[in-house]
């Protein structure tokens, strides 16, 4: 029989591979209650999950699930391996719970900085929207439909930094593009 929880409370150790340890960060998932659809969305009203506040002491209802976010940021320089740790959650008047905790750190590091721009929901008719470009019946001016290198838009130059990659990935494979 479900019962509700008071001082709920979660903890999360290091992630450890011989002297080397990890600190994840604990949060909360919080939710934002949309009353109304925005624009043409296909999405609905309700709650939603979006908010990571800090994680602190809450109460659970029998009837409700608090999902928790754990973000762990690995140092550029952290050896390759598996990593372990645990996370434990309390709640007044009980037993602890624990969950064995997992990661697997590979042997590269993701470069500090993003070669591509992020675009969301880009189509033909997007860019030349944002960049105030002409567009003629059914493709925007200057759109290469099918080319997705260098500056498929013309008047928005390298739109996704592709030129720039390019030569720094050919100086880091020895001079060979």
């Amino acid at each position: 029989m479900l019962q509700s929880l008071a001082g709920v409370a979660a903890s999360a150790t290091a992630l450890t591979r011989g002297n080397v340890a990890i600190q994840p960060e604990l949060r909360r998932v919080a939710y934002v209650d949309v009353k109304q659809a925005s624009g043409g969305s296909r999405w609905g009203t309700g709650l939603w999950p979006d908010p990571l506040p800090p994680l602190a002491v809450f109460d659970l209802d029998k009837d409700s699930v608090q999902p928790l976010w754990l973000t762990v940021t690995v140092p550029r320089d952290a050896p390759a391996g598996e990593y372990t740790g645990k996370l434990t959650v309390t709640a007044a008047g009980k037993p602890p719970a624990a969950l064995d905790l997992r990661l697997t750190v590979y042997g590269f590091a993701i470069p500090p900085a993003a070669r591509l721009r992020n675009v969301f929901q880009l189509g033909a008719g997007h860019i030349a929207r944002m960049h105030k470009l002409a567009a003629q019946p059914g493709v925007p001016a200057g759109w290469h439909l099918g080319q997705w290198t260098g500056a498929d838009v013309e008047g928005v130059a390298d739109y996704f930094g592709t030129a720039d990659f390019a030569a720094e990935r050919a100086e880091a494979d020895g001079g060979h593009a």
